[in-house]
């Protein structure tokens, strides 16, 4: 019992000398215990419990600070359209972003597996992949070109025939397409390999001055004679500052007609005007048939459409009926109709005539 109370260490057993003997060993004398100094509960820091606080008074001299009441904030009230969830999405919202994804995944799919090909194999896709879009993007066009109605119903089928080309011919050369279809209309009414008195050539019958030597040799062709022939009417426009009856004019009888008055015009020219500015006006007010037109066939137009018709082996038409002009009070209006200068007479007044502005039916 006390051993276990006894605290202190025991020295270590020393063995005994020869010299020594059988002596008994001094009694080994103990040090006094020290007294453990008692630690309040309120003042040891390993007592779970906190220490109690006292409070001061407060000394006379300073007064006591007043807190300062803080209003709490408002919460927000939940309205009711906060308060109601989403509308879920529709079918055709969750099929959208399904095919999205999809395409999404495609396009990384495609450019993984692009990235880990050879360089030859990413040149040639480049290649044939550019190749696709373009000419993807051409047939495109061509499709909305053929299927567009881009001139008026009321001509012939001969001139018909090239209204795709007539498309592609407006937007290459900046033309308005009933335009050149007025033109083709009065000048060959689409036969390729017609020929004037006077030499001109052609589906718009240009003349050889207008041609380089190497096209010469190919003044009939369509592509070749529609870009020389734009080439004149646009500068015709140019001249007339896009008067199209003065433009017309200068197609047929030259440049120096803008600056003359039209009652000095040759009558031929007077009567290029006279049937252009009627079937073009008609074209452009969009109407189904064109009295004027039917006036130009009667009046021998009709035999030149027919050899067209049996060039470009379509069915010969044999009768082209002759429609008087219908005349109403309230006419619709004619776009882009080209004015006349007020101290000129009307030209459209004349008569018509047995022969046609630009080429006689007998020695075609």
């Amino acid at each position: 019992m006390t051993d276990q109370l006894n605290t202190t260490p025991k020295p270590p057993r020393r063995r005994k000398t020869a010299a020594e003997g059988e002596s008994t060993p001094s009694p080994v004398s103990t040090p006094p215990r020290k007294a453990v100094p008692k630690i309040d509960a309120a003042s040891n820091p390993f007592n779970p419990t906190p220490r109690a606080v006292t409070s001061k008074a407060p000394s006379k001299a300073t007064a006591p600070k007043e807190k300062v009441a803080v209003a709490p904030k408002p919460k927000a009230k939940k309205t009711a359209a906060s308060a109601t969830p989403p509308p879920a999405p529709s079918f055709v919202q969750t099929l959208l972003r399904a095919v999205s994804k999809l395409l999404g995944r495609m396009f990384l799919w495609l450019v993984r597996s692009f990235w880990r090909l050879n360089w030859r194999f990413k040149l040639v896709s480049v290649i044939l992949t550019a190749a696709l879009l373009g000419g993807s993007y051409l047939w495109l066009q061509q499709v909305m070109i053929t299927t567009s109605p881009v001139i008026a119903s009321f001509f012939p089928p001969s001139v018909r025939y090239w209204a795709s080309s007539i498309a592609r011919w407006s937007q290459q050369y900046d033309v308005d397409p009933n335009l050149i279809a007025t033109l083709m209309q009065i000048e060959s009414c689409g036969w390729t390999t017609a020929e004037s008195y006077a030499a001109a050539q052609g589906l718009f019958q240009v003349m050889p001055m207008h041609f380089s030597e190497e096209e010469k040799i190919s003044m009939t062709d369509p592509e070749v004679n529609a870009r020389r022939g734009m080439g004149v009417i646009k500068d015709c426009l140019d001249r007339s500052d896009g008067d199209v009856g003065l433009a017309m004019a200068c197609y047929n009888g030259g440049p120096r007609l803008i600056n003359l008055d039209q009652s000095a015009w040759p009558e031929q020219s007077q009567r290029y005007y006279y049937w252009g500015t009627g079937i073009y006006g008609d074209a452009q007010a969009g109407r189904t048939q064109s009295p004027r037109l039917q006036e130009w066939l009667a009046a021998g137009g009709q035999s030149l459409c027919q050899r067209a018709e049996a060039a470009l082996n379509l069915p010969i038409s044999t009768d082209i009926p002759f429609e008087a002009p219908n005349i109403v009070t309230n006419p619709p209006p004619t776009a882009a109709l080209p004015t006349m200068p007020a101290s000129s007479a009307p030209i459209a007044t004349l008569p018509p005539s047995s022969d046609l502005p630009t080429f006689d039916p007998n020695r075609r």
